[in-house]
């Protein structure tokens, strides 16, 4: 691909993404606008479970308040709840089916659980109408069995636990639905101050409405459950009453401290809001402080003035003062949600279409910037590529003589610099290549006339050195008869010392073999070579009690006739170094560290100091005397050399008086010939 056809595809790639970008943040717009459309649904199917659960607990008060009284009072308040109740369910359903329209997932069972409830609650409200027809009073004991009777027909185990939980449920729905509207704003990083201002306001709205409602639940929970303890003086009734009694009281903490943040973020706020939460919280505690009284005389044993408490002064203060300022409280709470949701969404709208249009208008000044600066390079680039094509056919004359101050500027005086200096090297090269091609040929020569003096010296000495040792032989076979111990001893030290020089050529023109022959790599046991050349010592010295151990799979790849020279060596020194003991030991083994197969030859021999160690692998370096051993300081060296023709490594390790071992690699494994 050319330079040019890349910058071109940088830029589609500039457009692409700021596309990608626009894309994104429409796609951001509508799933906020989707997420706002969920807020008021589920904020309204909060208030209808709120509704219907308020009216129902009222309701249920009303039963215990007729069942001991008669009273028609009680008849007109049921009436009157039976109605919130229904208007309560009406919204409740409306809003659940509001949601599916808008594709909310979960809202499915949401409707099951609604109609569950009507159901349950239609019937219980037909049982109960049939007491209240009957308008008459009942003993206390008679009363309690006829309000279990009633409680038990399904509105306890069915009705008030479905409500509670879709309560619950309708809680969490308000609250994920304004988290998920907020997250939608995060993605918008040019939001301003006022869009932050007005979602904390709505937040802190929603906060309030769900308190409102809560507490309007939490108050009528409270009267039912203390009319409950009048009458049956049961513990649990007692326990009910007081969660009823601490939920209130948080609940109006928490309200206090919500309108105490929530004024000081509108300008235009009256202070109404805030009167009517404090007249709120000042009553319900007034509520609270008469409900706990009425308990403490049912707990005194006073039942009759317990129920006055409750039936006249906690009534009046519910339903004169408390519930029709809750009532208000509530449907201003749904028109302040309504007003900051629209001001929010008309504020992040505004936000977004400034956002695409500030992205469009900088992305096309982006492409137009990048597609000069891109033809400036492509010129300059073409300058360039003419005369790197006119240097690279040898023509070192050539030069750009390109003006400018950028990097294509520098690039070209650098490039006609490097030229000149080029053109002057050339020349230099060239004759240098001259006398470095004679020089080549001249140490070619050399090499191959010093080699062949080597071979040469090594052929010539091993004549006489065999004559030497014939004439030798001779005298010592001719002295036999009258010998003179002395010229013998002399014979005896120069037939030894010319073999010794004879075994020293040898393993010299060994070693000149090694490095000269080609590498045959074959797939071998080494065991059999191995055995063999132990087979053959122990011909050589059968009065040697020698145990020879193999050890692992020694198989692998090498030179035969080069392998049979290296174990000759390693395992001849071992026989060699071990003959001291009564009893020897030799091990020939192998085995795998980190993928690679490591040889070993160890004995129990005498040994060696390993501060001497480096000694090993050198011509003629040798660890003990020839009095001691015999040898010519070579066969490591050959050793090594093998070792190494193989890409392999060698190394020692001993212990006097304890034995040695020798460790070799011989490198990878190949299938043909090296």
């Amino acid at each position: 691909m050319s330079i040019r056809t890349k910058l071109i595809v940088i830029i589609a790639l500039i457009i692409a993404v700021l596309g990608g970008v626009t894309c994104i943040k429409l796609y951001d717009f509508s799933m906020l606008r989707k997420r706002m459309q969920l807020v008021l649904p589920a904020v309204n199917y909060l208030q209808g479970i709120a509704d219907t659960d308020a009216a129902v607990t009222r309701q249920r008060k009303e039963i215990i308040d007729y069942l001991l009284t008669a009273n028609e009072d009680a008849k007109s308040e049921f009436a009157s709840s039976a109605n919130a109740a229904g208007k309560g369910l009406q919204l409740w359903q409306s809003s659940v089916k509001a949601q599916l329209a808008l594709e909310t997932s979960g809202e499915e069972g949401d409707l099951d659980r609604a109609l569950v409830v009507e159901k349950g609650y239609r019937a219980w409200s037909g049982e109960a109408e049939k007491l209240l027809g009957q308008g008459r009073s009942y003993p206390r004991q008679e009363a309690l069995e006829l309000q279990k009777k009633l409680e038990d027909s399904g509105m306890y185990k069915e009705v008030v636990p479905a409500i509670d939980a879709s309560l619950a449920d309708a809680v969490n729905e308000v609250q994920t639905a304004f988290n998920n509207t907020i997250l939608s704003t995060a993605t918008l990083p040019w939001l301003n101050k006022e869009t932050h201002l007005y979602a904390e306001k709505t937040r802190l709205s929603l906060e309030n409405l769900i308190l409102l409602n809560r507490l309007n639940s939490s108050l009528n929970k409270l009267t039912k459950e203390l009319m409950d303890f009048v009458l049956s003086g049961q513990e649990r009734h007692f326990q009910k009453f007081a969660g009823y009694a601490e939920e209130t009281e948080r609940i109006v903490g928490i309200l206090i401290d919500n309108v105490e943040k929530k004024s000081p973020l509108d300008e235009n706020d009256d202070g109404k809001d805030f009167k009517q939460i404090i007249f709120l919280a000042s009553e319900s505690r007034k509520a609270l402080a008469l409900a706990r009284h009425g308990a403490d005389l049912v707990m005194a044993g006073d039942r009759k003035q317990a129920a006055r408490i409750a039936k006249d002064e906690l009534e009046q203060e519910l339903t004169a003062r408390i519930f029709p300022q809750l009532a208000e409280a509530l449907q201003e709470g749904h028109g302040e949600i309504k007003h900051h949701f629209a001001q929010l969404y008309s504020i992040t709208s505004s936000a977004i279409w400034k956002g695409v249009m500030f992205i469009l208008v900088f992305g096309v000044s982006i492409v137009a910037i990048a597609w000069w600066l891109i033809y400036d390079m492509l010129a300059s680039l073409n300058k360039l590529q003419t005369g790197l094509e006119s240097f690279g056919s040898g023509d070192f004359s050539c030069r750009l003589n390109m003006s400018g101050t950028d990097e294509f500027g520098r690039l070209a005086a650098s490039f006609d610099n490097m030229a000149g200096q080029l053109q002057v090297s050339h020349d230099e090269i060239a004759s240098l290549n001259e006398r470095l091609g004679n020089q080549v040929l001249n140490l070619e020569s050399a090499n191959r006339e010093l080699e062949a003096f080597g071979y040469m010296v090594s052929h010539d000495l091993r004549r006489p050195l065999t004559s030497i040792i014939g004439y030798t032989q001779i005298l010592l076979e001719d002295s036999a008869a009258d010998p003179g111990e002395k010229a013998k001893a002399y014979l005896q030290r120069i037939d030894g010392s010319c073999k010794q020089m004879n075994q020293l050529i040898s393993d010299m023109l060994r070693l000149s073999r090694i490095t000269r022959t080609t590498l045959q790599r074959r797939h071998l046991d080494a065991a059999e070579p191995a055995l063999q050349i132990v087979n053959e010592l122990r011909f050589r010295e059968p009065e040697r009690d020698v145990e020879f151990r193999i050890i692992g799979d020694l198989s692998t790849s090498a030179d035969p006739a080069l392998l049979q020279m290296l174990l000759v060596n390693l395992i001849g020194n071992a026989w060699k170094y071990t003959r001291p003991n009564s009893f020897a030991v030799i091990e020939f083994g192998a085995s795998e560290e980190e993928g690679s197969k490591i040889f070993f030859v160890r004995d129990n021999g005498v040994g060696f100091d390993m501060k001497h160690a480096d000694q090993l692998f050198t011509a003629f370096g040798r660890l003990h005397t020839d009095k001691q051993f015999e040898g010519n300081g070579v066969g490591l060296v050959i050793v090594k050399r093998i070792v190494e023709r193989h890409d392999g490594m060698i190394w020692a390790e001993a212990d006097v008086g304890k034995g040695a071992t020798f460790y070799f690699t011989l490198g990878t494994f190949a299938e043909e010939t090296v």
